[in-house]
């Protein structure tokens, strides 16, 4: 299996100007959206997203993941982002208290989850951990 230089997934994952112009229009729909009803999860997710993609802002994203599971706690995509966040920043107490509530609601995320986390715990980050998440 081919694993991906940094730069190689960096470049794969790069926006043009107009791409990030629009995504930074979407974004503010999303925001005005969330004024308008802050009890939408999939609004808190999508903005989790976009923060952690345009801005590369994981603070403003672990804030919209954990919104997003305050609203939807069972949320199964939510949740192994969130995990795969706390592996990343190496918080894996807090990535196992969500492997196992990906168990308890019987995810098909549990089991590959669980296979990331194993190899954090035995070899330090994931391969392909961030550089710097908060």
């Amino acid at each position: 299996m081919h694993r991906w230089s940094k730069q190689e997934f960096d470049e794969s994952i790069g926006y043009t100007d107009d791409e990030l112009s629009d995504y930074r229009s979407a974004r503010e729909h999303l925001l005005r959206s969330l004024e308008l009803n802050p009890f939408n999860p999939t609004v808190h997710w999508l903005l989790a997203n976009a923060y952690g993609e345009i801005d590369d802002d994981t603070s403003m994203l672990m804030d919209f993941y954990n919104s997003s599971l305050e609203l939807d706690p069972d949320d199964d995509d939510v949740l192994v982002a969130r995990m795969g966040m706390h592996m990343k920043a190496g918080r894996l107490n807090e990535a196992e208290q969500d492997l196992i509530h990906l168990e308890r609601l019987g995810s098909y995320h549990a089991e590959p989850m669980a296979k990331h986390l194993q190899a954090a715990k035995d070899n330090g980050e994931p391969d392909d951990a961030r550089e710097s998440p908060s």
